[in-house]
């Protein structure tokens, strides 16, 4: 209803933030041929619908070397809210890091089925904290909770993904994958200036600079020289384009 709305006032880009707004837009998007439609994250299309796809793995796949370089218990976290979409991608990229840089780390997953249930990803944290895990990561709205648990342990870490968290814990998030969204948000309406109107995937990576890796700089003597010279060698192999991060097929 609230995008019926906004593109029947008029409106010239409409975005609805989730993967599970794809099959609505589809819908909506052929009543307004003349409106720019969005969503994200996904990849399918449409002549007015563009969609916006993060390569949350790369920034998983650092963090996950990042975590393996640093845990002293040789046990790490995830705290995840669904199976599906950029979740799946950085937990993915986020285990293929961990095991590449030091295999003998164990990963612990839970999820809680929710992206929004903040109290259930704090309880979530504590269990894996209780499990000796050092270091924790996780995606979503709800990571919140999951943060404030960790800050509440001494000597627990969180990674953080999406945005930079450090803000909300600052003695307890060493580093965050950083999704550059202005970026997506103003290529959309450079297209549209240009008369594209939707129709494109909008990736959003390392190589385009719309995806950032930020040190929390209050933590910065925290993380050993060799862990970042470990992550940044990396990541300028994922930038190039000589390191591709797959997620396996189920």
């Amino acid at each position: 209803a609230a995008i019926r709305q906004y593109a029947t006032q008029g409106y010239d880009i409409v975005i609805a933030h989730g993967a599970q707004f794809q099959s609505v837009l589809q819908e909506v998007a052929r009543d307004f041929p003349k409106t720019t439609f969005a969503y994200g994250t996904g990849f399918q299309t449409a002549p007015n619908i563009f969609a916006y796809d993060p390569q949350a793995q790369e920034g998983g796949y650092l963090l996950g070397i990042l975590a393996a370089n640093m845990s002293k218990s040789g046990v790490v976290g995830i705290v995840g809210p669904v199976e599906s979409g950029d979740a799946i991608k950085f937990n993915s990229g986020f285990q293929q890091g961990v095991a590449a840089a030091k295999s003998s780390v164990k990963v612990r997953v839970a999820y809680t089925g929710s992206f929004n249930d903040i109290v259930g990803a704090g309880e979530l944290a504590k269990v894996h904290m209780d499990a000796g895990a050092d270091l924790l990561t996780g995606s979503s709205q709800q990571a919140v909770g999951a943060v404030r648990a960790v800050a509440g342990r001494a000597g627990k870490y969180w990674l953080s993904t999406d945005l930079d968290q450090s803000s909300i814990a600052p003695e307890a998030v060493l580093a965050s994958q950083v999704y550059n969204w202005e970026k997506v948000v103003t290529k959309m309406i450079e297209l549209r200036k240009q008369g594209t109107i939707g129709g494109q995937r909008l990736v959003l990576s390392f190589a385009d600079g719309n995806l950032e890796l930020k040190y929390n700089s209050k933590l910065a003597d925290k993380v050993p020289k060799e862990a970042k010279d470990a992550v940044e060698s990396t990541r300028q192999k994922i930038a190039g384009g000589s390191l591709k991060i797959e997620i396996p097929k189920k």
